[in-house]
């Protein structure tokens, strides 16, 4: 329905009920069904549920960055009054930990390395590991084949 434009209340109501729909787990398809059987008044095309789907999308992301900045100042301030209380019972030990803490939580070290190995520090054969699944659906296939039910023998 091309030309028809809604006031920004409208559209703020629709995007709202989108994020519902997206925060509820329906996908697009399901999406799309609800507003053609429930909202038939709104008339719109799959091309304007997307881009209402996009603004309920960027709602959602400002949401969860808006909660993780909180969710850090929330542990930096308990972390601030567990040091000032070790402090002030002279708990040393107590504070050293925590500034190693706070360090990782504001992420002042570098980088751990890590590093994987197969058996004796040597190299890792995953081609081994692609055949053996290999086999293992093969396995599987003949045992239904056989009439054997679904999870048949595994190694």
């Amino acid at each position: 329905m091309a030309g028809i434009r809604v006031s920004k209340a409208e559209m703020a109501t629709r995007v709202d009920t989108i994020l519902s729909l997206v925060l509820s787990g329906l996908r697009r398809g399901e999406m799309c069904r609800f507003v053609t059987e429930k909202k038939p008044e709104w008339g719109i095309s799959t091309r304007t549920l997307e881009r209402y789907i996009a603004r309920a999308t960027v709602q959602i992301e400002a949401i969860a960055a808006e909660n993780a900045d909180r969710r850090m100042a929330v542990a930096q301030t308990k972390l601030l009054d567990l040091y000032k209380r070790s402090m002030n019972i002279q708990d040393y030990k107590t504070c050293l930990s925590i500034l190693k803490e706070e360090s990782k939580l504001n992420d002042l070290y570098p980088a751990e390395r890590q590093e994987i190995s197969g058996p004796e520090g040597g190299p890792i054969e995953y081609s081994d590991a692609k055949q053996r699944l290999r086999d293992r659906l093969a396995k599987r296939r003949a045992g239904r084949e056989d009439g054997a039910g679904p999870g048949g023998d595994d190694e």
